[in-house]
Order: structure tokens, then sequence, then C-alpha cells
């Protein structure tokens, strides 16, 4: 009697569970390969929306690579070693003069949040003369920020200076205090150690009101085409990171501290003013490419890739994926909650 029971009991268990729809199989996450040409305040947009799983929540999983220098990284964008990149608008304006395949979809910093930093002995841009300065690699943001800076002092590459490849902030900045370099073009944090320490602001680009692809993110016409959907679902990530940068400053400075390598206590000043330069005022809500910007690094490196004289900044961007956000309300109702 009791045999017939426990299979009665087996029999109904097998029965309900036929009836009875299973239960839906793990979303799998869509694998996407970013890079990220440095190692600034800037990039926090990226670690904030790993670390809080707002790329999973839209779908989407995420290898992370820290490639050096602008130029460098959209080489690997161009070759498809990668899907996106976060980089300035410089090469990717070098690349679409070079008919690569190229192009902004976002700018989350449209103005040059950087400053020209020389050693104590350089006071005026005449100290400049015959001086060698330091950028990251030809065609990057570093090297447009000094042809910027020397155009403004009314100096050339090769007749009043020479430029020599260095590498990122840090590594430029360490040029300059072992005295191997003159100046460079340094974002925070190491602008801000560089002013602490007594090095000379000869031209603050940040005060200049230049309009400026600075940081913004890139991928492939062709990666467009072929999954749009993806692109769309990337940027309503970053979009939504960039809203809760904003909301939660705390949260955000414990982020730039852990990745940046700050000391959150004996560092706080840098903290602040990273966060305060690029995230309060500096961190786009809906972001577009700045053409004006995309035109002021055209003009600056005519001198040194005249190719780029061919070119438009409309020739660089594809604006419709922040449109298609913005008109279906998405960016407004993110910015809102």
């Amino acid at each position: 009697m009791h045999k017939k029971i426990l299979l009665f009991a087996l029999v109904l268990v097998l029965a309900i569970s036929a009836c009875t729809p299973s239960a839906p199989a793990p979303t799998e996450l869509t694998t996407v390969d970013v890079c990220y040409s440095a190692k600034s305040a800037s990039t926090v947009v990226l670690w904030y929306a790993q670390e809080k799983d707002i790329f999973a929540k839209y779908g989407l999983k995420i290898n992370l690579e820290y490639i050096p220098s602008g130029s460098s990284a959209v080489a690997a964008l161009i070759a498809g070693d990668v899907d996106i990149c976060m980089v300035a608008g410089a090469g990717v304006v070098n690349a679409v003069a070079a008919d690569q395949d190229a192009v902004m979809i976002a700018g989350l910093f449209n103005k040059f949040i950087a400053g020209f930093f020389t050693t104590p002995d350089i006071q005026t841009p005449e100290d400049l003369i015959g001086k060698t300065l330091a950028i990251s690699r030809p065609g990057s943001s570093s090297t447009v920020g000094t042809l910027l800076t020397l155009d403004e002092f009314g100096l050339t590459v090769d007749e009043d200076v020479t430029l020599v490849s260095v590498g990122n902030d840090p590594e430029r900045f360490t040029a300059i205090k072992a005295g191997q370099v003159s100046g460079a073009v340094l974002s925070p944090p190491s602008s801000i150690y560089a002013e602490q320490e007594g090095y000379t602001l000869l031209f603050d680009l940040a005060a200049s009101d230049i309009d400026y692809q600075f940081s913004g993110l890139a991928t492939r016409r062709a990666f467009i085409e072929s999954d749009r959907d993806i692109v769309v679902d990337f940027m309503k990530a970053i979009i939504e990171a960039s809203a809760y940068l904003k909301a939660d400053p705390d949260d955000t400075k414990a982020l730039l501290a852990k990745h940046l390598e700050l000391d959150p206590v004996a560092d706080q000043y840098i903290i602040d003013g990273s966060y305060d330069l690029f995230i309060a005022a500096g961190l786009e809500s809906t972001p577009y490419p700045t053409l004006t910007g995309l035109q002021t690094i055209i003009d600056a490196s005519i001198e040194t890739n005249p190719d780029v004289a061919n070119i438009t900044p409309e020739d660089t961007v594809d604006l419709s994926i922040v449109a298609e956000l913005e008109e279906s309300g998405f960016i407004s109702d993110i910015q809102t909650k």
C-alpha cells in the first residue's frame, strides 16, 4: 500500500511538471570589446557602468581594455580588435582623413579639459623657443592641444619647438619633472598635481572656451550597420551611468580613487578637483559629438597632417544614435529619475 502511494505521488509530480511552463533560461549577454585610451577621470563613465552592472542591465558583457594613446586605440578599432573606443576626436579625424572606417557616435566631454604646463623656468611663450615638448603620439589629443597652444603663442613645430612622443599624462608629467622635456599638455589628475607642485600653467586650455572634441565614443560605420542594436544599448548604458555619476558624487569619487590609485584622504583635493572638472562641469548629458570641436581639430592638425583639409566634421560623426535616444524620450526619462 505504501509503495502504491509513493508511485502515485511520483506520477502526479511528473504530470504537474509536464504541464507547468519551464522557467525562462537566463538571458545571454552579448560580448562587446571596448577600449579606452587614457586612465583619467573621464574614464569613470565606463568604470561606473561596468561595476554597477549597468551594461548587463542592457544585455551587454563588456571586455574593457586600456590602450595607451588615442591614435593606437583608433588603430585597434579600425583593425577590428575592439568594437567601441573611448577616445578624443583627434584619432578619428586622422583616421577618416586616411579613408579608414572610424566614426564618433558620442561626445562625452566637448571642451578641452587640460592645461599646457612647463618647467618653472619657463614663464613666457618666448621661453619655449628651442625647447622640446612632450606628446603621446602624433595625431593624438595631446598633439592637437600642443598645436593649439603654439598657435595661440604664434609658434610653430620644427621652426620654434620640437615634439617628442613620450606617453600619456603620467609619463609626460614625469618627463617634465625629470627635465627631459620643457612642457606638455596635462589633464586631471596630472594637471592638478602639476599646479600643486609649482609647475607653470602657461596656457589654460580648459579656460580658453575652445570647442573641442575631447573624450567621446567611437566605433566603425560597418559595426553600426551590422550591430546597431548593440551600439544603441551601449549608449543607453553610458547615458544612464552619466546621470548617476552626477547624482552620486560620493560613489563616483570612490571609484576615481580606486582606479586612479589615489588615497581617499591624502589625495582628496585631487579627487574633488577631478570630479568637479570632468563630471560636475564637463560631462555632457545629451552627448552629441561637437561639430565645431571637430573643426577645431581639423584646423589645428593641418600643419602636421595636410590630408585633414579634405574632410569636414560631418564626415567624422554619426549623430543618429544619440538622436534616436533623445527623440524616443530615453535621455529625458533617465535624467528625471
